[in-house]
C-alpha cells in the first residue's frame, strides 16, 4: 500500500499537463501512487495520461465521460479507499515542490494531525508573475488570529465559512480521517470543493500548519474559475448542500452569520461569469437569497472584482456609427481592432 495517494482530475489540460506529472515524478519522497481521471478529455490530455501510466505503474488512469471535476474526484477517492495512508489533491495544470511529499508524509508522523495545512505560490499567467500566500499571515489579516502550530475552526471564532481557505489543494488529508468524516465533492460544475473543504474545517479536530511553500497554483485564461458559463448558477445547488449540511450538525445557528457572509462572497465571485443575457436572472436568484442590504453588498464585491480581472485582461466590443470596434484590454493597456472596410467596389 503507498504512503501517499493524489487524485488528479483531468479535463483538456495537454499543454500543462507534463510540467505537474513531471513534477509529481521527480518528488524525493517515493512511495506514492497517482489516482488520474480523465474526466472526457477531447485533446491530447488522455495520451499522456497513458504515456506515463505505461513507464510508471504507480500512475493508474480512470476515464470516464465529462461530468465535471467533483464527480471525477469522487471517483478517484472511491479508488483510493485501500490505498494511500495520506491523500493529496493535485489540479493538473498547477505543479508542487520537488520535496513537497517529503515534507507532508513527515508532517503527518510527527504531528499525528488529520489535515496538513502549507502555503502556496499562485503564477499568474497574464502577467508572467509569482504571487506567494501565506496561510497564517492571511488569517491574522483576515480574521486577526495568531496562527502557530495547530488549529481548528473554534479558534477563529465563527469565521470559518467565509475566513479561512477553501482551496482542497493546499491541504493534505489523513485518509481514515476522510472516511470519518464522509467528505464528498458536490455534483456540480463550479464550487464543488466548497462542500468537501467545510466538512474536513468542521470535523477536523487537529490541523496542523507547515509553514512551507509546496504548492504553485496557475491563473489561467480558460480555467473553470475564470470560464464565462451559464453553469455557474449550480453554485445555488452548492449554497444549499452547505446549509443542509450545517442543519444536519447542528451548526447552523451558530454559524448563521458566517454563513450569510460566504453566500454573499460566492455569488459575488460567480456574478461575472453568468453571461450577460442571463444576469438578471442570476440576480433576481440572488435576491431571493439575500436581504436587500447583503444584496447590494454582493453586487460592491462583484463590480470590484470585475474592475480588478478586466485590468489584465478583457475583450469588449463598442458600436460607433453602426461598425463593431473590439477593445482588448491587457495589463491596463487597451488596445482598438476595428473591421477593415469592405472595398467600394467589392461592396456593390
Amino acid at each position: 500500500m503507498a504512503e501517499i495517494t493524489v487524485i488528479m482530475p483531468v479535463y483538456n489540460v495537454g499543454i500543462y499537463l507534463e510540467k505537474c506529472l513531471d513534477s509529481i515524478i521527480n518528488q524525493t519522497f517515493k512511495d506514492f501512487e497517482v489516482i488520474c481521471v480523465n474526466d472526457g478529455s477531447t485533446d491530447n490530455s488522455l495520451e499522456i495520461l497513458n504515456q506515463y501510466a505505461e513507464k510508471d505503474k504507480r500512475f493508474k488512469v480512470i476515464s470516464q465521460k465529462n461530468k465535471g471535476t467533483g464527480i471525477a474526484r469522487n471517483t478517484a477517492l472511491k479508488t483510493a479507499s485501500g490505498g494511500g495512508k495520506f491523500i493529496v489533491f493535485i489540479d493538473p495544470d498547477d505543479w508542487i515542490e520537488e520535496n513537497a511529499f517529503e515534507k507532508i508524509q513527515q508532517a503527518f508522523i510527527t504531528t499525528q494531525a488529520e489535515v496538513i495545512e502549507f502555503n502556496y505560490n499562485e503564477y499568474n499567467e497574464y502577467s508572467g508573475k509569482t504571487q506567494s500566500h501565506n496561510i497564517a499571515k492571511n488569517i491574522n489579516k483576515k480574521l486577526g488570529y495568531k496562527l502557530n502550530a495547530y488549529y481548528n475552526w473554534k479558534d477563529v471564532k465563527k469565521r470559518c465559512l467565509s475566513g479561512l481557505n477553501l482551496y482542497v489543494w493546499s491541504r493534505a488529508y489523513s485518509s481514515d480521517f476522510l472516511k470519518r468524516a464522509n467528505a464528498k465533492f458536490a455534483q456540480t460544475r463550479h464550487g464543488e470543493d466548497h462542500i468537501f473543504a467545510c466538512t474536513v474545517l468542521l470535523q477536523a479536530k487537529k490541523i496542523y500548519y507547515l509553514n512551507e511553500y509546496l504548492y504553485t497554483y496557475r491563473c489561467r485564461k480558460g480555467s473553470a474559475v475564470n470560464k464565462i458559463s451559464d453553469s455557474n448558477f449550480c453554485i445555488f445547488k452548492n449554497i444549499k448542500l452547505l446549509k443542509e449540511y450545517l442543519i444536519k450538525e447542528n451548526l447552523y445557528a451558530e454559524l448563521k452569520e458566517d454563513f450569510i457572509r460566504y453566500q454573499i462572497n460566492t455569488m459575488a465571485c460567480h456574478y461575472n461569469n453568468i453571461s450577460g443575457e442571463n444576469k438578471e436572472k442570476y440576480e433576481y436568484i440572488c435576491r431571493k437569497y439575500l436581504s436587500t442590504g447583503n444584496y447590494r453588498k454582493m453586487l460592491s464585491i462583484a463590480q470590484k472584482k470585475n474592475s480588478f480581472l478586466e485590468f489584465f485582461f478583457s475583450i469588449k466590443n463598442r458600436r460607433e456609427n453602426g461598425r463593431k470596434t473590439k477593445i482588448i484590454t491587457l495589463l491596463g493597456i487597451k488596445f482598438e481592432i476595428k473591421p477593415k472596410r469592405k472595398n467600394s467596389r467589392q461592396a456593390q
